[in-house]
């Protein structure tokens, strides 16, 4: 129950820089996400490029 009023009290702070604050950190924590994902994609884009070159694709190329 403590958590449940502290977050119904985050929400009628009314403080705009404790918003901005808040926005700021979420805005961050979205970019590390997406280089992240990014950073996982590329890898594994790799990964599957190594093993088709490697004889699993061989027998579609031309």
């Amino acid at each position: 129950m403590k958590t449940i009023h502290e977050f119904l009290r985050f929400l009628d702070n009314r403080s705009g820089a404790t918003s901005i604050e808040y926005v700021m950190i979420a805005g961050a924590i979205c970019i590390a996400i997406v280089a992240g994902a990014s950073a996982i994609g590329d890898a594994t884009r790799s990964s599957f490029e190594s093993v088709s070159e490697q004889g699993w694709g061989a027998s579609a190329a031309p």
